[in-house]
């Protein structure tokens, strides 16, 4: 099982932690809950409090984790096998914050990812991809709502930009392509079949609903 540490932050005074030995001190101190700990050969129960520095956590051999708020503390060899599960999961990495569905350490299910570029993204996951059904917000502007495919747009879905346009109907490769129905930013609507985002001829509306609807 996996022996973690969970960390906020303070700012601490001159304090020498000592379990059999001295770890030094820092102006800039962890206030650190130990859970079940071995240390020095002491056990440290949750519950205990002690302060420590970075460079002491790094002395004992342990891996340091950043989220959102606070700092996580890993046995390196616990964090390597280590396989998380659950519905409601919290992942902080180099893509951002996500909380949801998570098997085998992996973004799968329902969940909410926030990017670090203020994306925003709502919906089914598989294997760490958008996957299945969804809603991603642009931090430019605009949304795109429906189907994905491996990170993908792909299948039905509705584009609404940030000018005004709208574009629905099919997508594939992230891309215009099948029928889809066309709203300009002067609002005029067209049906059309679409190929890799430019329109190749006009369809009717009954032709449009028989297809996307």
């Amino acid at each position: 099982m996996k022996r973690k540490l969970l960390i906020n932050m303070v700012v601490g005074i001159l304090i020498t932690l000592f379990l059999g030995s001295s770890y030094g001190y820092t102006t800039n101190s962890i206030n650190v809950n130990f859970q079940d700990l071995t240390v020095d050969d002491k056990i440290l129960v949750e519950g205990s409090e002690v302060y420590i520095s970075l460079a002491a956590i790094e002395k004992m051999g342990y891996d340091v984790k950043w989220a959102a708020d606070s700092i996580e503390i890993y046995n390196p060899v616990d964090l390597e096998n280590e396989e998380r599960n659950g519905s409601d999961v919290e992942i902080v990495d180099e893509l951002g914050n996500y909380q949801g569905g998570v098997f085998n350490s992996k973004r799968s299910g329902l969940g909410t990812q926030a990017y670090l570029n203020g994306d925003t993204y709502i919906g089914q996951f598989l294997n760490d991809k958008i996957h299945g059904e969804g809603t991603y917000y642009f931090e430019i502007g605009g949304i795109y709502v429906g189907h994905f495919e491996n990170g993908i747009k792909s299948g039905i879905g509705k584009r609404i930009y940030a000018d005004g346009r709208e574009y629905y109907g099919e997508w594939d490769n992230g891309l215009w392509n099948g029928y889809g129905s066309m709203i300009d930013e002067r609002g005029t609507k067209i049906y059309a079949l679409w190929e890799n985002n430019r329109m190749i001829k006009y369809i009717s509306k009954t032709q449009f609903k028989e297809r996307v609807n």
